[in-house]
């Protein structure tokens, strides 16, 4: 008998994560506020994942549109799949972040560092 995978209702365990999914995420997570993009060797030293692991990851990364590659630049940005993830996010949350900018007032620079906190 095959058993099926339980339902995700708890949080899954160390053992159940993908390893290479979550070197990505680290990728991903490196680039930190107000930081548009980042050379590769940043990448390594914020993640500490093996260069070749890393390359691998960013062409995947890059291929799926989470990140765009500048040639001229020889570094890395966020892509359009990442902003329609934060817009999907954004669209989900509780408190609308047009209330969040009017609560700390229209010309304070960055209305989202509330939401931050929640997290």
């Amino acid at each position: 008998m095959i058993k099926r995978a339980a339902l995700a209702t708890e949080p899954p365990s160390a053992q159940a994560e993908v390893d290479s999914l979550q070197r990505g995420l680290e990728i991903l997570r490196s680039f930190r506020n107000g930081e548009k993009s980042l050379q590769l060797a940043d990448i390594l030293e914020r993640t500490k994942i093996p260069r070749l692991s890393a390359q691998k990851l960013l062409n995947t990364l890059t291929a799926h549109h989470f990140l765009r590659y500048l040639p001229e630049l020889d570094r890395y940005e966020p892509d359009v799949s990442c902003f329609v993830l934060g817009h999907a996010l954004r669209a989900s949350l509780p408190i609308r972040c047009d209330r969040l900018a009017s609560r700390q007032g229209s010309d304070h620079p960055r209305p989202m560092s509330a939401v931050r906190r929640v997290f």
